[in-house]
C-alpha cells in the first residue's frame, strides 16, 4: 500500500465502521494486497465496499474478482442483491467515466460516482496531516474501541439470541432451579413430601379432594434430589434447543403443557395416591414429538437414535421413576405430532387430544379416594401452612382434610 496513502485509507475505514456500521474482513492472496474490505449486509447501497490505493483496473480479471466475491457473499447471507463499491485513494488527478461502482477520493479532488449522496460527510474526512504516524496511531485506536464495543454487543445480541429462540426452555429451567431451592429450604424443616405438597406436588387429596387442579401442572416443577433435577433440565435443555426454534414457542409449550398433564392424569390412574413431582412427563412429550418430527424431515437417522430411545425406556424401570406418568407424556407427544404435521394444525385430530384427557380425568377423580392416607404428612403440610401463612389458613385446610377423610367409606 502506497505508504503516503495508508493514513487517509484508514480516514476512510473509520468513516465507515463509525457512522455507517461496516465491518472489516480479510482475504488472502497477492491479489488483494493494498487494499482494505469493508462489509455491511444490512446497507441498501453498498454491501461490500473496497478501499485501494492501487492503480483503478478494469481488466477482465478484476471484474471476474468481484463478482466472485459478491456471489460468495450474496450465498453466505441468502441476499438477492450485492452492489460493491471500489474506493480508491489516488495522488493523481484525473476523471474517470460515470461508473457505478468506482470513485476516487484524496484530500483536494474527488472524481467518479458522487459518494455524498450515499454517504453524508464523506469528501470531508479524506485530508492531509502534518504527522502521518500520529495520525495512524489515532484512528487506529479508534477502529480498535469501535471493534471492542462492536464485539461487547454481539456477545450481548448472541445472549439475547439465545434465550429468545429457547424462551420456553430457559423459563421452565429458572423456575424448576428456584422452586428445588424452596423445597430444599423447606425440607431442612419439614419433611420433604410435607414441603413438596406445600410447594404444589401432585398429591390427589389435595389436588381432588380440595379442588386444587392447577397440582396437575405445577408437580412439574418440583423435584426430589438435584440428580433428579439436573437430569431432567439437561434433558429438556438438549430436546428444546433443538425443537423450540423450529416449531415456535406456542407449539412448544402446548405440547410440554399438556404433556405434563397427561403424565400426571396416567400417574394418578395407574399408581393409585402416590406424590408425583417432575417435569419428565412433559419431557416425553417433547421426546416423542421431537424423534417424529426430525424423523419425518429426514434430519436424523432413526437408527442412529435408537441407544437414545433405549437409554430412555429403560430408565423407566429404575426405582422411583414412573414409567406409568412417561407413558401418558409420550402418548400426547405422538398426538401432537399428528396435529401439527407438516408445521399445519389438523384441527380434526386436536379433539383427540382433549377426549383423551377428559376421559383420564375421570377415571382419575372417579378413585380418588383410595388407601393408603398419609395422615402425619397431610397434618404436616397444615403445620406449614400454619407457620408460614397464618392460623386462620391452616385451620381451614385441617378442616377440609378432615371431611375428606371423614366420608372415604373404606373397603
Amino acid at each position: 500500500m502506497n505508504r503516503s496513502n495508508i493514513y487517509k485509507i484508514y480516514q476512510l475505514y473509520n468513516f465507515f465502521m463509525h457512522n455507517y456500521n461496516y465491518v472489516n474482513f480479510s482475504f488472502y492472496g497477492k491479489d488483494f494486497k493494498d487494499e482494505l474490505w469493508l462489509l455491511n449486509k444490512d446497507n441498501d447501497d453498498y454491501q461490500i465496499i473496497r478501499l485501494s490505493s492501487k492503480e483503478i483496473i478494469t481488466n477482465q480479471n478484476e471484474l471476474l474478482r468481484f463478482e466472485a466475491i459478491k456471489q460468495v457473499f450474496q450465498k453466505q447471507y441468502n441476499l438477492e442483491n450485492i452492489k460493491l463499491l471500489d474506493i480508491h485513494i489516488s495522488n493523481d488527478e484525473y476523471g474517470i467515466d460515470n461508473e457505478e461502482n468506482i470513485a476516487i477520493i484524496n484530500s483536494n479532488y474527488h472524481s467518479g460516482i458522487d459518494l455524498s449522496k450515499y454517504f453524508i460527510g464523506i469528501y470531508d474526512v479524506v485530508h492531509d496531516v502534518d504527522n502521518e504516524e500520529e495520525e495512524i496511531k489515532s484512528l487506529l485506536d479508534s477502529i480498535n474501541e469501535q471493534v471492542n464495543f462492536k464485539k461487547a454487543k454481539q456477545k450481548r445480541n448472541r445472549f439475547k439470541d439465545l434465550f429468545s429462540k429457547k424462551t420456553v426452555v430457559f423459563s421452565l429451567i429458572v423456575i424448576s432451579v428456584l422452586m428445588f431451592i424452596f423445597s430444599t429450604i423447606l425440607s431442612n424443616k419439614y419433611s420433604q413430601s410435607a414441603s413438596l405438597i406445600f410447594l404444589g406436588a401432585d398429591y390427589k387429596i389435595f389436588t381432588l379432594g380440595l379442588k386444587e387442579f392447577w397440582r396437575l401442572f405445577t408437580y412439574s416443577f418440583l423435584h426430589g434430589s438435584i440428580i433428579h433435577l439436573i437430569s431432567n433440565c439437561l434433558s429438556l435443555y438438549v430436546i428444546g434447543s433443538l425443537l423450540e426454534p423450529r416449531i415456535g414457542h406456542l407449539k412448544f409449550l402446548v405440547i410440554y403443557i399438556l404433556g405434563v398433564i397427561g403424565a400426571g392424569l396416567s400417574h394418578g390412574i395407574l399408581l393409585g395416591n402416590s406424590l408425583c413431582i417432575g417435569m419428565s412427563g412433559g419431557i416425553y412429550a417433547l421426546f416423542a414429538y421431537f424423534i417424529l418430527y426430525f424423523s419425518r424431515r429426514r434430519m436424523i437417522n432413526f437408527a442412529s437414535i435408537m441407544p437414545t430411545i433405549m437409554i430412555n425406556l429403560l430408565i423407566n424401570f429404575m426405582p422411583g421413576v414412573s414409567w406409568q406418568g412417561h407413558l401418558g407424556g409420550a402418548i400426547i407427544g405422538i398426538i401432537f405430532f399428528y396435529i401439527y404435521l407438516d408445521d399445519k394444525t389438523n384441527y380434526a385430530v386436536l379433539p383427540v387430544v382433549f377426549i383423551l384427557l377428559i376421559g383420564l380425568f375421570i377415571k382419575y377423580y372417579k378413585d380418588y379416594n383410595i388407601r393408603p392416607f398419609y395422615g402425619t404428612t397431610d397434618a404436616e403440610v397444615v403445620k406449614i401452612h400454619n407457620d408460614l401463612i397464618n392460623f386462620d389458613n391452616a385451620r381451614s385446610l385441617e378442616l377440609r382434610i378432615y371431611n375428606i377423610y371423614d366420608t372415604y367409606k373404606g373397603e
